[in-house]
């Protein structure tokens, strides 16, 4: 058993601060695994001590173990083996049914598309020195999507979503006042980015959120929020309205940043012809 199905299995046994810490652990497991020791301990509001004894009463050596385990749960429910239908399983059809969700997402994007919103959206993109992407679970498609589009158009985008957490934190400390911070964040909506949302937010720093809901937890903490409709037949979402709304934004901006992304062209037709020349490719 992970750590997640072992707090779930021993959580009658547990004392009031025991419950305290498990209840922290199963609403915050994306954030936990990635946690110290006594910064979850400050977050459960106990000690490093109770933590530890809180390790070895799941049956792990010690923190280390604990927290291994953690994210290893995260990383099974994020990628289960056996996905769950939200469709009658008696559907003859799964492929027709498939499309007509798919449909139905990009009809929802295209009959409530709001023009001003996304030329704000464009705005703070116009206006940010540096883009800075990131996204957990399945949205990391996304990013890398927005990142390839932006950064072939002439912005300064980089994605730290293919790093692993911590390597994403360290560039994120280089983060500064004027840049911009893109967040994805889809249920099961991750922790992880719901902080980091709320972290930007309380340092001044614009954040721009891609999300399947205007009432979604990173909302709340973003300078815009572009809604992106994700409903599927199966437990994961769908990243196909994402990728259109993306493609629109990238629309928008070459009509309004023409010159920007035919110098952009120029100077990349010039190395790759310098390289060419050299017998590089």
């Amino acid at each position: 058993m992970n750590a997640i199905e072992l707090i779930k299995e021993k959580y009658n046994t547990f004392n009031k601060t025991q419950r305290r810490i498990a209840d922290y652990i199963l609403a915050n497991a994306d954030a936990c695994g990635f946690m110290t020791l006594h910064k979850l301990a400050g977050a459960a509001e106990t000690t490093d001590a109770t933590i530890l004894s809180f390790s070895r009463k799941l049956g792990f050596k010690g923190f280390a173990d604990m927290k291994h385990s953690i994210q290893q749960s995260v990383s099974d429910l994020m990628m289960p083996s056996c996905f769950e239908l939200t469709v009658d399983t008696d559907t003859d059809d799964i492929l027709t049914e498939t499309i007509r969700a798919e449909q139905k997402n990009l009809r929802t994007i295209f009959e409530s598309l709001n023009t001003r919103r996304y030329d704000e959206v464009l705005d703070m993109m116009c206006e940010a020195s540096h883009i800075y992407t990131f996204a957990y679970d399945f949205s990391p498609v996304l990013a890398e999507v927005f990142a390839s589009r932006f950064k072939r158009l002439g912005l300064r985008v980089h994605d730290l979503s293919h790093m692993t957490v911590v390597d994403a934190l360290h560039d994120m400390t280089y983060i500064e006042q004027d840049a911009l911070v893109v967040l994805f964040s889809f249920q099961p909506y991750s922790q992880i980015t719901i902080f980091l949302a709320e972290y930007f937010n309380d340092q001044g720093i614009k954040v721009l959120s891609f999300t399947n809901s205007e009432d979604s937890p990173i909302a709340e903490f973003s300078d815009a929020a572009v809604v992106c409709a994700a409903d599927n037949l199966y437990n994961y979402n769908s990243m196909t309205s994402g990728t259109a709304v993306i493609n629109i934004l990238a629309s928008m901006f070459i009509n309004r940043n023409t010159e920007l992304v035919k110098a952009k062209k120029q100077k990349y037709d010039n190395l790759y012809e310098f390289l060419e020349e050299k017998g590089s490719f």
